[in-house]
């Protein structure tokens, strides 16, 4: 093998070579040192990162690409997952990157250039604006915005947003590969089975999405068999880099009814298969511990290798990196190269493995490729944790291509029409702003999310003793009429403009305000274990809401009912054991209340307010940030700082407060908190009624772009038509109270 100064070096390089360690280990090693190369040769003022770097030696590359970027920014998830890099490092990180690309780099229709200089960013090489490498920045920008949340996921949003896949059909039915300024749109579409899986999912899950007819139109071809393993034809990394995002396992291609998971699988086996076969026929380049043709660095330049089916493309070069991605799909035929590979510092720089590997010629890369380590360490990841493939798919506009491409495949959760998301204070649904443009009497209503306290819609009294207090004015109690009636409201509700409401696991006192509670409804028994009656109507319920397109603020407990849990661990595991049940429904509509008013008579201290940021966090952590999660405190009060820090949107009652300016004051106090982090603020309970008046807490709030949250309950010798929180409910708009929260609302939002 070549021998120079860079061989030296390496042979100085801490722990240059592995010994016998567990296969874990040795993953650890291999991830870290890809690591190292996205967390040294990142410029920390552009955040871009460089295509390529010198494995052994020091070099002088000054070029970035836009993929590799973007798999930085991937990259910077699993670092602060594996702690590696702090979080919040991670998130300055990410956040740099992502503002120095939108603020600083030239697009084309949101198109990124495949090369630019790494300090500037200006395009280099006059390359193209290249498709595919803006889809790859795209999803590891979409990756780091959803694990790591806030600023970054604002800014990936933005730069997702504004790419014009329609442009880049240049006219035609499939997409181009880019456009220059000097030459135009290049005359290549993606036409094949090749990388382009991931740019045509993301141009079906887009804003302005393309039809689901871009995925069934490119061919599924170059196709073949060789030694008993049907695919595609092609260098593996066509096959590993969709891989890297996506779990394709169990997906069928709906033109072909084909596995694709199987079919990335069969071009890894064949891969090896074909490379030990050629080994046994006497060519020393290939064997079981040295295979893996793909794109790479080759003794005479940069080319892609291939094995069967159709003809080889080969000169014994292989591309180790290749074979690390390929572990998740064939562990069992990866582990000896990456083994022997890694045991030997001629084969393990500083940044990992090199490029390319030729032993007929002795010949070792001295570089590393961005794309290559970027690709190996996200799948390294999944067959470690899952933890891409677990967040990707599940990003709500990857969700919407998948069921666009009908790549849906048993087990996966739902796909749901209402997702709920926050960009700053202001609410977002389907990644749009509630209420876009909307002003009334001069105040902003664009984000804000109108809603009303419903909680008693799956109300069911356990208490023989008391059931009998809750009859309709026709007949006894029926909680399955209670939950159809309420489901039947809905669309009126929406009609009106409410887009939101709170629902309750525990309910809260069916008489409004109750001191004692000798009633039992809940929906968890003693133990914190849901109970199988509740779910079929709560699930009518949020599936009703998804369709509507509107927002459930799903609280957990209540201060009346939460202490028939025995202990801390009950209502850790009802909290756990509820937050599994949204998730396994799929469900991106909810907003998570751990608690009713914290402060009010809670036995359990761990639900009481200096602790309930652990539920809080609790929740987060258990939905890997995939719910937004808050507390609320009694009418008039602030939450205190572990609160305003923990929760994703700040929640308040207005309850008892009669001044409007107490509403206002209220808003500000929390905006001024050192804790606060720039949340949505929403009133989710206000008793206050004033509708007619010039000024009220709903207009208060409003004025502080603060949500608000209507509570009506039924007063001493009212009638049945009255209040939302007292049981029996009507759940129509029969009372005067009832028309002047919804007729303003109507007002308000124009419908």
């Amino acid at each position: 093998m070549r021998c120079g100064c860079w061989l030296l070096a390496l042979l100085a390089w801490p722990g240059g070579g592995l010994g016998q360690v567990s296969d874990d280990a040795l993953l650890e090693q291999v991830q870290r040192r890809a690591w190292a190369f996205f967390d040294q040769q990142t410029d920390p003022l552009s955040g871009l990162t460089r295509d390529r770097a010198g494995n052994f030696a020091a070099d002088s590359y000054t070029v970035a690409s836009l993929a590799a970027t973007g798999f930085q920014l991937a990259a910077l998830t699993v670092a602060a997952d594996r702690d590696w890099l702090p979080r919040d490092q991670a998130v300055a990180r990410a956040t740099r990157t992502l503002t120095f690309v939108r603020d600083r780099l030239r697009h084309e229709h949101g198109w990124l250039p495949h090369f630019v200089d790494q300090r500037s960013g200006a395009r280099v090489w006059e390359c193209e604006f290249s498709s595919i490498d803006t889809a790859l920045f795209v999803c590891g920008a979409l990756l780091a915005g959803d694990v790591l949340g806030g600023p970054v996921q604002e800014l990936a949003q933005q730069l997702d947003e504004r790419v014009d896949y329609r442009w880049m059909l240049a006219g035609g039915q499939l997409l181009s590969h880019g456009w220059t300024p000097e030459r135009g749109f290049l005359p290549y579409r993606w036409d094949t089975y090749s990388e382009h899986l991931l740019l045509t999912l993301l141009a079906l899950g887009a804003r302005e999405p393309l039809g689901p007819e871009l995925w069934r139109a490119w061919r599924r071809e170059p196709w073949g068999a060789w030694g008993g393993h049907e695919t595609y034809a092609g260098p593996l990394f066509v096959h590993l880099f969709p891989a890297a995002y996506l779990d394709w396992r169990g997906r069928r291609d709906c033109v072909t009814g084909r596995d694709c998971g199987a079919l990335i699988t069969a071009a890894a086996r064949l891969n090896q298969a074909w490379c030990v076969a050629e080994g046994a026929a006497g060519r020393r380049a290939y064997g079981p511990t040295c295979w893996g043709l793909s794109a790479t660095d080759t003794p005479t330049g940069y080319r892609a290798l291939q094995p069967p089916p159709g003809r080889p493309l080969d000169d014994g070069t292989i591309c180790p990196w290749s074979v690390a991605g390929a572990l998740p799909l064939a562990p069992e035929l990866c582990f000896p190269l990456l083994r022997a590979l890694a045991a030997d510092p001629a084969t393990f720089g500083r940044y990992g493995f090199p490029a390319g590997l030729n032993r007929d010629r002795g010949w070792v890369a001295p570089d590393v490729i961005g794309i290559d380590l970027g690709a190996a360490l996200l799948l390294l990841e999944n067959h470690r944790s899952g933890l891409p493939w677990r967040r990707f798919a599940a990003i709500p506009r990857i969700a919407r291509a998948l069921r666009a491409a009908d790549l849906q495949r048993p087990g996966d959760p739902p796909m749901r029409q209402t997702h709920v998301s926050l960009r700053g204070d202001d609410f977002l649904l389907n990644g749009q702003p509630t209420w876009p443009g909307r002003t009334f009497r001069g105040h902003r209503l664009e984000g804000l999310l109108f809603n009303s306290r419903m909680v008693q819609g799956i109300f069911d009294d356990r208490n023989p003793a008391t059931v009998g207090q809750w009859a309709y004015p026709d007949g006894p109690y029926d909680r399955d009429r209670n939950t159809r009636e309420f489901i039947a409201a809905m669309p009126l509700w929406q009609q009106h403009g409410l887009n939101a409401f709170t629902l309750n696991l525990q309910g809260g006192s069916p008489q409004g305000y109750s001191r004692e509670q000798p009633w039992h409804n809940s929906a968890f028994d003693d133990d914190g274990h849901l109970r199988a009656d509740y779910l079929p109507r709560l699930q009518a319920i949020l599936d009703r809401a998804d369709e509507l397109g509107m927002v459930v603020i799903l609280g957990y407990l209540y201060f009346g009912q939460e202490p028939r849990l025995t202990d801390e661990a009950a209502v850790c595991r009802a909290v756990d054991e509820a937050t599994d049940w949204v998730l396994a429904g799929g469900y991106t509509n909810v907003l998570i209340e751990i608690a009713n008013e914290c402060n009010v008579r809670y036995r359990h201290a761990i639900v009481q307010p200096a602790r309930c940021h652990e539920l809080v966090e609790r929740v987060r952590s258990r939905s890997a940030g995939r719910l937004l999660v808050s507390v609320s405190l009694g009418g008039g009060a602030i939450p205190p700082d572990n609160l305003l820090a923990a929760s994703d949107f700040i929640l308040l009652h207005g309850n008892g407060v009669g001044e409007p300016d107490r509403i206002r004051q209220m808003v500000d106090t929390v905006r001024s908190r050192p804790a606060y982090r720039g949340q949505p603020v929403v009133f989710n309970e206000d008793d206050h009624f004033a509708f007619d008046q010039p000024d009220h807490n709903f207009l208060a709030a409003v004025s502080r772009h603060a949500s608000w949250g209507y509570f009506d309950y039924r007063m001493r010798g009212e009638g049945y038509a009255e209040g939302f929180q007292s049981v029996p409910v009507d759940w129509g708009l029969n009372s005067a109270r009832k028309r002047g929260f919804f007729g303003l609302l109507r007002e308000m939002v124009g419908r």
